[in-house]
């Protein structure tokens, strides 16, 4: 494997060897070619390029008028890109050391690279998949990584075989199945995608994230129950919502699967973090009826970040997801009795007074009047 000055080295002679059509880079056009389809790059989207080389990928891509943000850690590599991309913004990274430098706080629409991953071992894969997704992805966004890869164990093995020769064994290159499979286990719906004979592209979008001013929704991460376990054994949280929900890691994780992912056609859930990616509560609608669109609603924030508009900005993303996403129709919710304060957030927001017992107060908000109250 080679070091910065090793590709600064490299940079001379790099998109002449990269298109001599061998292992490493058997289809290497192809693979390009496809990349850039499956990102649908669009004008004024921001596209971060990680281990941008030349440029050559990113060059095609800011033709759609994107704003090119690129990373690499050969500063050689870097200066020709300067000169294909001339708006780019450019940073000198060593990602295994410093993540993404600069842009580490930097929403992207886009998160791609070429024959850049095998340098992250598995672990680090996957610790940067998750990092990328939890900071770094605007809603709608994709990750879309090409590399040399194999779809199976047996095509790796095979592949390792076939191309012995010109085989790094420093290199870490993909394992398709393998690597989707622990990412899913993460929580995390990945697709592989085997474009060449040694080469494959990691395909992920993100159509969870629900963009508000002061917040945005995202499925939890399955490392994420962590806050999700907190905020239901939260006395303070939960005494107005029923009471704290006590819940062991096994049966924690069996609801993950269930309710989040792989999920189900009748739940929908999402965490609500604010702007500096903070867990700040839940919202989510479960019990949903596919042939009336009506579902339960649910919304919980944490009693420390409340007084800070969060409930209602969530309830307002959410619902209009529903409604106009999801196939919804009604919004139900019992409320007990008792609970005079959701009551009164939740007559003043537009839910309706259906019926009202001893014990429990149910509402609901249409999608008729949901639209008419919040139509922008």
């Amino acid at each position: 494997m080679l070091d910065d000055k090793g590709f600064d080295e490299w940079s001379k002679k790099y998109d002449e060897q990269v298109s001599e059509d061998k292992f490493p880079f058997l289809g290497y056009k192809k693979v390009l070619t496809t990349l850039l389809e499956l990102s649908e790059a669009k004008k004024d989207q921001k596209i971060l390029d990680i281990g941008i080389g030349t440029g050559m990928l990113a060059n095609n891509l800011s033709k759609s008028g994107s704003i090119i943000y690129g990373i690499d850690f050969s500063k050689q590599m870097l200066d020709i890109a300067k000169t294909r991309i001339p708006n780019g913004i450019f940073e000198n990274v060593d990602v295994v050391n410093n993540y993404l430098g600069s842009f580490s706080n930097i929403k992207f629409d886009r998160i791609i690279s070429s024959y850049f991953f095998h340098h992250l071992n598995e672990k680090q894969k996957i610790e940067f998949i998750k990092r990328v997704i939890k900071n770094n992805l605007l809603a709608n966004g994709m990750i879309v990584f090409a590399d040399v890869g194999f779809k199976t164990s047996e095509d790796y093995k095979n592949g390792h075989k076939n191309y012995q020769k010109l085989w790094d064994e420093e290199e870490y290159y993909l394992c398709g199945d393998e690597l989707v499979g622990k990412l899913n286990e993460e929580g995390i719906d990945i697709k592989y995608q085997q474009i060449s004979e040694c080469a494959g592209i990691l395909i992920y979008k993100d159509n969870s994230i629900i963009c508000g001013e002061k917040i945005y929704l995202r499925k939890p991460l399955k490392e994420e129950l962590s806050f999700i376990k907190w905020l239901w054994s939260d006395e303070e949280s939960m005494k107005e919502v029923g009471g704290t929900i006590i819940m062991t890691d096994e049966e924690l994780l069996k609801w993950y699967q269930r309710r989040v992912f792989p999920g189900s056609k009748t739940d929908y859930y999402t965490i609500i973090f604010d702007r500096n990616n903070i867990p700040v509560g839940e919202v989510s609608c479960h019990r949903m009826d596919l042939v009336s669109g009506q579902a339960n609603f649910n919304i919980k924030i944490a009693a420390k970040y409340r007084g800070n508009g969060y409930a209602k900005e969530a309830m307002v993303i959410f619902l209009r997801n529903f409604f106009n996403n999801l196939g919804g129709k009604c919004m139900i919710d019992d409320i007990a009795s008792t609970n005079n304060v959701s009551k009164e957030i939740f007559l003043k927001f537009g839910f309706e007074l259906i019926s009202e017992t001893g014990e429990v107060t149910k509402v609901q908000i249409t999608k008729e009047r949901f639209l008419k109250l919040y139509r922008f």
